[in-house]
């Protein structure tokens, strides 16, 4: 047992002091909102895209894996629908609720804790179990958010910034460059080594970066405990239990795939519901806003401890 601690705690620990340390930045004001803000737009438009690339563009890919891509899109448009299903005031007063119970934050928290523990070359596993659940974010759950705010949307514009998102500029080419064979023929070049030899650096800034963020987010005058535990409670109710029976009955026992899957589905289904949501509430909306921030700040703790304590499960079981 005391070896197992020893293997954890130098792993789970340093999550914890940096998202701690993100909240001293906050109280110190040592960043501004807008510098925190700043931060966000570099990391999803240019870390973030860094390590998908290098996880995508060495991932030993199978054509089964599209049945997790399909399965992932489809679980989000489930999720969404018990969403309005649920949708009450009397549980959450916001009108964004359905919002609240489906999609994940992948790209502000699921990178970096999946990375900080079981390394950033591994970061490919969730990206790829992610990449369904993008599809779902840019193609539906963004779409309807604009909807609720603006009473129409443009879907032709919503497949442009599709089309146009870094993450998935990164994805599409780590796919290509690793089915076509040409990462293996242009890593031969010297300008496109020095150009990795950057990239590599850009990603190693992920992890706390992330987590420093996170930590600046985390304003306990802004927790609602109630709506917290009740989204917390539904979807951990529903998505843990079913993390558990897909991954050994489909992901281990039906395609045979390695556990790292495993670990990726389990780690995104504990993952809160996308931060973006807020900046799709009209500016005039303060109670949506404070509503749904407050039930991302408890969700956000919940997920961090769920994390760890599943994190503890694995090494001990796979003794990593």
């Amino acid at each position: 047992m005391n070896e197992i601690t020893s293997e954890i705690i130098p792993k789970i620990l340093p999550i914890f002091l940096l998202i701690i340390l993100g909240i001293v930045v906050r109280r110190k004001s040592l960043l501004s909102d807008s510098s925190v803000e700043d931060l966000k737009k570099i990391i999803i438009n240019l870390i973030l895209p860094c390590v998908l690339y290098f996880s995508f563009v060495t991932l030993d890919l199978r054509l089964d894996f599209f049945i997790l891509v399909a399965g992932m899109f489809i679980t989000c448009v489930l999720l969404f629908l018990l969403g309005h299903a649920l949708k009450s005031p009397k549980l959450i007063r916001s009108e964004h609720s359905p919002f609240l119970f489906t999609g994940f934050e992948f790209g502000m928290m699921g990178a970096s804790l999946f990375g900080a523990v079981f390394g950033i070359e591994k970061v490919g596993y969730i990206g790829l179990v992610g990449l369904g659940h993008e599809i779902f974010i840019w193609f539906v759950f963004v779409t309807f958010l604009i909807m609720k705010r603006d009473g129409s949307s443009n879907l032709l514009e919503t497949a442009k910034g599709f089309v146009k998102s870094p993450v998935i500029i990164a994805i599409v080419l780590g796919i290509g460059f690793n089915v076509t064979g040409i990462a293996q023929t242009i890593e031969t070049f010297s300008l496109i080594q020095a150009l990795y030899a950057a990239m590599h650096f850009i990603e190693n800034m992920i992890v706390p970066l992330i987590l420093i963020v996170i930590g600046y987010g985390l304003d306990l005058k802004q927790i609602r405990i109630k709506s917290g535990l009740i989204v917390v409670g539904v979807r951990f109710g529903i998505l843990i239990p079913f993390a558990l029976v897909i991954n050994r009955w489909f992901v281990r026992g039906f395609l045979g795939l390695d556990v790292m899957y495993g670990a990726a589905i389990f780690t995104f289904f504990i993952l809160p519901p996308p931060f973006i949501i807020p900046l799709f509430i009209k500016k005039d909306d303060l109670q949506s806003q404070s509503e749904i921030n407050g039930v991302l700040v408890v969700y956000s703790v919940f997920s961090l401890l769920a994390f760890s304590a599943y994190y503890a499960y694995f090494a001990h079981v796979h003794g990593i």
